[in-house]
């Protein structure tokens, strides 16, 4: 695949936030939590919420359909994000699950990662979520 070099700088075009539920139902099975954009996607946070009693592995990858790229295997603490547990954000330095390594930031001094054009973003549990509770998850993100 060859690109043509674009001396127009791209800019985010389109903001947008991704929201998935990995239930019980979910299995192991991916869950989506975004989708980019034909152009492709900038993101530049994801977090993991949790009302689970006890703490649950989530795989979180990028999809082209047919292969997933992990990004991070994470365990979401149990309730995090409600009271005194922080939701886990896959962005904060140095990144959870130890695969993303450093992410590179932009002039804002925000990380993000690039996803290309009609890539997804999944989430999947290790083992499956128990009955009546969820993973939340949260991607902020805008399409080129």
């Amino acid at each position: 695949m060859v690109f043509t070099q674009n001396p127009i700088a791209t800019r985010v075009k389109q903001p947008q936030c991704g929201l998935a539920n990995v239930a019980n139902a979910s299995g192991t099975s991916d869950v989506t939590l975004m989708t980019a954009g034909t152009n492709g996607a900038k993101v530049t946070g994801i977090n993991l919420t949790s009302n689970h009693g006890a703490a649950i592995d989530i795989t979180v990858a990028i999809s082209n359909g047919s292969v997933d790229f992990v990004l991070s295997q994470i365990s979401v603490p149990a309730g995090a994000g409600n009271s005194t547990i922080n939701a886990v954000s896959l962005f904060q330095d140095p990144p959870p699950g130890g695969l993303l390594g450093k992410l590179p930031q932009d002039n804002d001094g925000s990380p993000y990662i690039f996803v290309p054009g009609s890539n997804t973003i999944t989430l999947k549990a290790r083992t499956a979520v128990g009955s009546g509770n969820l993973i939340f998850g949260v991607a902020t993100y805008g399409d080129f």
